[in-house]
């Protein structure tokens, strides 16, 4: 179903969470998961995933308690085409590999035909979030998927998801 009057705004650091990641998958097959789930919240509708950038964050006490039970990674050089050798939590704990990892995200959304757009906030992305939600809303109906509470005088909807 293709709605072109409306649309859906993703948290990226929600949609990490979102999928276990399977052993002895190509980083590219993982990648291509989110992928797969971003077009099942879409349902068609355009859809904008928004990421944390990680220069100076007001979460960044949030990012280390959910690295803390993680044994550091060693920061790889991502390939797509290369297998990923670690659990999605050891891997994900090394803040480069993140950053690579949310990179081949961005790129396989941008490059999809199925209405994806990318963006990667300076610091912390709620205010992002909510900003592109109330842009959004002037011309189509919005829906926020997040794990955070968000509250603007827009007409959006929200779903909150653990």
């Amino acid at each position: 179903v293709d709605d072109t009057n409306s649309g859906v705004v993703v948290d990226g650091g929600w949609l990490i969470h979102q999928i276990s990641w399977p052993a002895g998958k190509l980083f590219l097959e993982i990648a291509q998961l989110y992928i797969d789930l971003l077009k099942h919240i879409a349902c068609g509708r355009k859809c904008v995933i928004i990421f944390d950038g990680y220069n100076q964050s007001p979460k960044d006490h949030e990012h280390k308690r959910r690295s803390k039970n993680c044994s550091g990674a060693a920061q790889i050089i991502l390939d797509p085409k290369k297998k990923c050798t670690m659990t999605k939590d050891k891997f994900l704990s090394c803040q480069a590999n993140k950053e690579q990892f949310i990179t081949l995200l961005c790129s396989l959304a941008n490059g999809d035909k199925a209405r994806m757009e990318t963006l990667v906030a300076h610091n912390d992305c709620d205010t992002l979030i909510v900003k592109k939600a109330i842009e959004m809303s002037q011309t189509m109906s919005v829906e926020v998927v997040a794990e955070d509470r968000y509250s603007c005088d827009a007409p959006t909807s929200h779903r909150k998801s653990h």
